[in-house]
């Protein structure tokens, strides 16, 4: 107003009056479109604005993502199926895991012994004879009891020191469960192997 006043009275240019000019209706269309942005903003209900809209479409896929990096993340992990105790690892960090898989991973809390009893004596031996079982890397002799007595006649798998002994007898597996104390004891010497004594009815 105070251009056009002076442009009136003849005491600034026309040209200075346009660019006044010109900047005044800059000013206004700007005006409008500052009103149109806080129009929408004024809407009843904020979750139907546009800007809300797409900020919630943007942090919905921003979980999706999330959720896909958690689930890639957590199968980075290797589980075991079973609680247990690792006996041996046989691929680690950064290594491709072969046949033999990534750990083997046994339940030591119940130890049992393998024994081969010749085919001759199989038939003295009962379900819940006592056995007494010894070896040298053992600080003392265990103690268990006959829990399973196989069904098949094989080859004996074990070498007796003896040259003498006969390496191709016929055996029945009987399997032995180990006392608390004993399996406590045995549960470092996986695969260990064993000589075992077992009371049957008639004789040792």
């Amino acid at each position: 107003e105070r251009t056009e006043q002076l442009y009136r009275k003849k005491i600034v240019a026309r040209a200075s009056y346009d660019t006044k000019l010109a900047a005044l209706r800059e000013a206004e269309k700007e005006v409008e479109r500052q009103k149109a942005t806080v129009s929408r903003y004024l809407a009843r209900d904020p979750d139907e604005q546009p800007d809300v809209v797409l900020a919630k479409r943007n942090v919905d896929a921003a979980k999706a993502e999330l959720d896909s990096a958690i689930e890639e993340l957590d199968q980075a992990y290797v589980r075991a199926p079973i609680d247990g105790t690792v006996l041996e690892i046989h691929a680690r960090n950064g290594e491709k895991p072969g046949d033999s898989g990534v750990i083997e991973v046994a339940d030591v809390s119940q130890m049992t012994a393998e024994v081969e009893v010749y085919q001759s004596q199989i038939a003295r031996v009962s379900r819940g004879d006592r056995v007494t079982i010894s070896a040298v890397a053992l600080p003392a002799k265990l103690e268990g009891t006959v829990t399973r007595i196989g069904m098949r006649v094989q080859r004996q798998s074990t070498v007796d020191q003896d040259p003498a002994a006969n390496t191709d007898a016929r055996v029945v597996e009987v399997i032995v469960a180990l006392d608390t104390d004993s399996s406590r004891i045995a549960s470092r010497f996986t695969d260990l192997q064993v000589e075992a004594r077992i009371a049957t009815g008639d004789a040792s």
